[in-house]
């Protein structure tokens, strides 16, 4: 699960709870289990308990035929049926391929078949809660407080686990409604309990094992035609269901490229080849004619559908199906021939629907970091727009808000809009827990348009961590929070404490002098883990990483020396102290060969980085062979004997290993500066040629720091991450874009030698 933390302003009291005001359940939730195993032919997991919902996921192998068999006595399976595929679509995968939620109340066993070997395939069993939910809950819906208006089964009413929601709502007028289906295999004829159930285990699905924060559709029906409340909006008793206080949807997760602007309606059950009940149909027509009603939509309709916030674009009908906008079967080519028929019936409940007066506006909030420290500030920026003609406001007051996880609103502060419809507010994290941040613009008198909201999260790391080698021993300790029940320890990367850590400090022992170690802490508030702190490097038998006031530093971020000795004498590069972040992989890989030091002994770690560099470097740091008959496919690339300091063989056996390629066939750009995006694409590809099993991609639910959206690196950023590869550098300060250092690449090399 993604890794949260508040950040608060300088006057906000600390330990403000956090997440939306939601009823508690009244039943009991129990704990899902989560099982990993190699799929080898017919694999047979065990639950502790019996369970209600089964799904599985692997990474790679997208078209993989994956089977699963039930059994309710450990003995005998029923079965086999297909895993399917979660078709929903909140964010790229990163390589992961999620089957379908599969209602098996009372199973105690699954046996799983693949057609291809997986080494890696989990199963997510999701336990019964413990009998019906009681009918408090299943009634407790939105009224209908206009004409048309739906009933909506509430998330309270249908027993939302607000614990899982960590997504902060965004929202947008929205313009084209998206059918889906669930593909999961429930019975046509369950009760009221049996359908509720299925939608919590849909949003535990969505919002915990794939890290979306919540669940991915804005509404579902059941096939008793009840229709339940999908992606949280708010608790404004003003606001209808998936909607803020002006009319505006809340962004979903159900179609990737294509979530802002859209409400995504998915009806419970599988129909490739049988339509949707007559309920179900009746009641997603009617919610459809409330929708397109409520938003100026023309059920008929066939506008261009472009992204505000992206590239994509397509031209479909306003209600039109998944597989409309994406490769997927979804929602079933039963239900899909059904569409032109309902959207006849939607117009004829509707007739011709008149545009939006006043004009909808819309706001895009973002962050200065993305990954902000405790002390540090952060500012954030709301852009004013008006959504049709998507030109900014200027002159618009902008209020932000902080809010708490239990609904607890305090005001920020305002702005006004510049020319570019920007509004700007400076904010100083002082805490480690999650919080939301809101911006809202409301028109007041304004007649010419329709006020908006959004809001953002923030994930706020521990500071001042210090790592004092003493022999043998690593002395670690960090500024405390406030808020914290405990703390975690990491090095390089993982999780070295076994029982919690409840001081602002941590002994690591039984090393060997000499040898380097990177560190992070983290947080627990409330049940969260916060983000990991910036690293430091300790290199038992010396000094590293002091806090501001030990004696020996000659600042807080000076050199560090050992009392009675001669820093001349132990000091590679005069601009590489011991007290440096990078010192211990840049003396380790000058002594393997892998990096030189500048003129003038100097090791200048913040110079960028060429591609032709970059490509010796990761050769040599792997150990590769390369020889004068290696031959380099590039032309823009020098050829050059065993004298040159970048030969042209280098770049030839990153070729030959696929670690490197070039920007065409035949064109390399060797001395242009390498991206860190792309030192740790080929990094992963080095570690994927030379040792696998040392670089697994990460489970699904893990988060990360680094932004890891892009299709072209994205997957090896993440990557990078989650097997320790970054370990040792601040990545609150670390671009992914940005160009690569001598020292990053140094530590990253060194990393990368560790695994």
């Amino acid at each position: 699960m993604r890794r949260l933390a508040i950040c608060g302003i300088v006057t906000l009291l600390l330990g403000l709870s956090v997440g939306p005001a939601a009823a508690s359940p009244a039943h009991a939730a129990a704990e899902p289990q989560t099982t990993t195993v190699a799929a080898v032919g017919e694999t047979t997991v065990r639950f502790d308990k019996p369970v209600a919902h089964v799904a599985v996921y692997w990474p790679d192998n997208p078209y993989a035929r994956v089977t699963l068999a039930f059994s309710s006595d450990g003995t005998t399976f029923v079965g086999p049926v297909d895993a399917g595929r979660d078709d929903a679509g909140a964010e790229t995968r990163d390589g992961m391929t999620y089957g379908a939620v599969h209602a098996v109340e009372g199973a105690v066993a699954v046996r799983v078949a693949a057609d291809v070997p997986m080494e890696r395939l989990t199963v997510v069993a999701i336990p019964s809660d413990g009998g019906a939910v009681p009918r408090l809950l299943l009634t407790a819906a939105f009224s209908p407080q206009e004409e048309g208006r739906p009933v909506v089964i509430s998330r309270a009413g249908w027993g939302a686990n607000a614990a899982y929601m960590t997504w902060a709502p965004r929202f947008y007028p929205p313009t084209k409604v998206i059918v889906h289906h669930t593909a999961d295999n429930i019975v046509a004829d369950g009760s009221q309990e049996y359908y509720a159930k299925l939608v919590r285990a849909i949003y535990y699905y969505h919002a915990v094992t794939q890290d979306w924060g919540d669940i991915a559709y804005n509404f579902l029906i059941d096939p008793l035609g009840n229709v339940y409340e999908g992606r949280y909006s708010d608790d404004d008793e003003r606001s209808p269901a998936g909607e803020d206080i002006y009319g505006n949807g809340v962004v979903g997760g159900h179609t990737y490229s294509y979530n802002t602007a859209t409400v995504g309606i998915a009806v419970l059950g599988t129909y490739g080849s049988k339509p949707i009940s007559v309920a179900a149909r009746a009641s997603l027509e009617r919610l459809l004619s409330w929708v397109v009603t409520r938003h100026g939509i023309d059920p008929m309709g066939s506008d261009p559908y472009f992204n505000p916030y992206g590239s994509a674009s397509v031209k479909t009908f306003n209600i039109a199906g998944h597989l409309d906008y994406r490769p997927t079967d979804c929602p079933g080519a039963a239900f899909h021939k059904a569409l032109p028929s309902i959207r006849q019936a939607v117009f004829d409940l509707t007739g011709p629907v008149p545009a939006l007066v006043p004009s909808p506006t819309f706001v895009i909030i973002e962050k200065s970091d993305s990954s902000p420290v405790v002390g540090r500030k952060v500012t954030i920026t709301a852009t004013l727009k008006e959504a049709s003609s998507r030109k900014p406001l200027a002159g618009r007051t902008v209020s932000f808000a902080i809010r708490g996880m239990g609904g607890e609103t305090m005001p920020a502060g305002t702005a006004t809009t510049d020319s570019a419809g920007v509004a700007s507010l400076p904010l100083t994290c002082t805490s480690a827990q999650l919080q939301w941040v809101s911006a809202a613009f409301d028109p007041g008198g304004d007649s010419l348009f329709r006020g908006a909201t959004t809001s953002t999260e923030l994930d706020v790391a521990l500071a001042d961590l210090a790592a004092v080698s003493k022999g043998a021993q690593v002395q670690l300790s960090w500024r405390p929070e406030a808020a914290a029940t405990s703390y975690n320890v990491y090095r390089n990367g993982k999780k070295v404490n076994t029982a919690p850590v409840f001081s602002a400090g941590y002994l690591d022992s039984g090393f060997s002098n000499g040898t380097g170690y990177s560190y992070q802490v983290t947080a627990i508030v409330g049940g969260r883990e916060s983000a990991k702190s910036p690293a430091v490097i300790a290199r038992t038998g010396a000094v590293v990483n002091p806090p501001a006031d030990d004696p020996f530093s000659d600042s807080p971020s000076g050199p560090v020396v050992d009392p009675g000795s001669d820093p001349a004498d132990v000091l590679l590069y005069s601009d590489i102290p011991r007290s440096h972040r990078y010192s211990v992989a840049i003396e380790d890989l000058t002594d393997c060969g892998v990096v030189n030091g500048a003129p003038g002994g100097l090791f200048r770690p913040g110079d960028p980085v060429t591609r032709q560099q970059f490509a010796k470097m990761i050769v040599l740091g792997g150990d590769y062979a390369v020889s004068e008959s290696d031959i380099c496919p590039f032309r823009d690339v020098q050829k050059g004997g065993d004298a040159t300091l970048y030969p042209d063989n280098y770049v030839a056996v990153c070729a030959a290993k696929g670690i490197a390629q070039g920007k065409t066939a035949s064109k390399f750009e060797p001395y242009a500066n390498i991206t860190r995006a792309q030192v740790m694409t080929m990094v992963i590809r080095a570690a994927k040629d030379l040792k696998p099993s040392a670089v697994p991609a990460p489970p699904a639910g893990w988060k990360g720091v680094l932004p890891a959206k892009d299709p072209t690196h994205g997957a090896n950023i993440a990557r990078a991450e989650y097997n320790g590869l970054l370990a040792g550098i601040d990545l609150s300060l670390f671009s992914v874009n940005g160009k690569a250092t001598r020292g990053e690449v140094a530590q990253i090399i060194w990393n990368f030698r560790a695994k």
